[in-house]
């Protein structure tokens, strides 16, 4: 079976085919009028929230190999990262948002653990709200699936929201205070 590949023809379609949000209404998008804060949209399409929320203060990462394969503009992102590099950040008290992000795809809990540790310890953000698809986790028990989910949340971040259906996840967690 041969690879399709990226074309000038076909480029939007894939980019939609991979980013899910490209195709979302605003009313799809995750909501981000109450947030009073900066916003780092990261692997999702940040642009495109920008679009639609242009009163927030978003800032923009996207992977290198994204900004390659689907030609993005210097304004459509603020940093670029890899796999194995994330920019460190000196954003306080910011809010990170993972919208079908595809740095979350094909990962299981133990690397998703792993990925929220580093984005936490790169991005120091004060809360991190992720909505994925888990159709691609690798476990197969419900029961185990719910608990291994409800465990990904990095040292020092606490779970505050947890929504999960058959096939997609809303997680929302907050970073704890300490209190001495």
């Amino acid at each position: 079976m041969q690879q399709t590949e990226i074309t000038d023809s076909n480029r939007l379609e894939f980019y939609k085919q991979v980013y899910r949000v490209l195709s979302m209404n605003k009313d799809e998008l995750l909501d981000l009028n109450n947030i009073s804060t900066d916003i780092v949209i990261f692997d999702s399409a940040g642009w495109y929230y920008e679009q639609h929320f242009p009163k927030q203060q978003i800032i923009k990462f996207e992977n290198l190999q994204t900004c390659k394969n689907y030609k993005l503009t210097p304004d459509q992102f603020d940093h670029i990262f890899t796999d194995t590099k994330i920019p460190v950040t000196d954003l306080p008290n910011c809010i990170l948002v993972l919208d079908h992000s595809d740095y979350l795809k094909y990962k299981n809990i133990q690397e998703l653990r792993d990925t929220f540790t580093r984005l936490t310890t790169c991005i120091k953000p004060k809360e991190i709200i992720v909505r994925m698809s888990t159709i691609n986790l690798t476990d197969s028990r419900f029961e185990n699936r719910i608990q291994n989910l409800a465990s990904i949340n990095p040292i020092n971040y606490t779970i505050t929201k947890f929504n999960y259906n058959e096939d997609q996840l809303y997680l929302a967690m907050r970073e704890k205070y300490d209190i001495n």
